[in-house]
């Protein structure tokens, strides 16, 4: 059967929604997002000293393996900069370098440092790392992957907010979702 009929591929469009509602809030609201973070975005150079560094002879952190020289450097160009990236292949210690720059934050008086991670998975190792450290660690993610019961208690927002707070909380993740699957309805209903 090739005749006769026609198929219409409807790609999901949730993540580029969220991109263009993310740009547009920042063109709108200059305190949705920090200002190094919008001057990054936009490309433009950042003061690049986060705050004065001490000394680093010693980087070692109780909980984690004793730090390689190239997780050493790693950590101190970390700690030079508003931003890093830390990347590498597999096995070479990234989320221990995070963990380690987390520390050495927390032992310098920094009250808050975001951490992002490209999955879920990562994400997740990385804030149970940082934990272990002795940081105060608050692991944020969709409302449906809190159900996971492997996640410590301490890292689920439930644990960080006011019960009113974490109900608002859930109930605009529902109308978000229930806004999209009727965004969805309409299209298909379109056709």
């Amino acid at each position: 059967i090739t005749e006769g009929y026609s198929v219409l591929y409807l790609p999901s469009t949730i993540s580029v929604d969220r991109q263009q509602t993310a740009i547009f809030r920042m063109a709108v609201d200059e305190f949705c997002v920090s200002p190094v973070v919008r001057e990054l975005l936009l490309g433009h150079r950042v003061d690049a000293r986060v705050l004065p560094v001490p000394a680093l002879p010693d980087l070692t952190v109780a909980s984690l393996p004793p730090f390689n020289e190239d997780q050493r450097g790693a950590i101190r160009m970390a700690l030079l900069h508003r931003v890093s990236l830390v990347q590498g292949p597999p096995g070479t210690g990234k989320t221990d370098v995070v963990a380690g720059v987390c520390n050495r934050l927390l032992e310098m008086h920094v009250a808050q440092v975001l951490v992002v991670a490209p999955s879920n998975d990562a994400a997740t190792q990385a804030a149970r790392k940082i934990s272990r450290t002795g940081c105060k660690v608050f692991r944020f993610y969709a409302r449906s992957r809190e159900a996971p019961a492997d996640l410590e208690r301490e890292l689920r927002l439930a644990a960080h907010a006011e019960p009113s707070s974490y109900e608002l909380l859930c109930q605009i993740d529902d109308f978000e979702t229930q806004l999209k699957e009727a965004q969805l309805r309409l299209t298909r209903d379109d056709r």
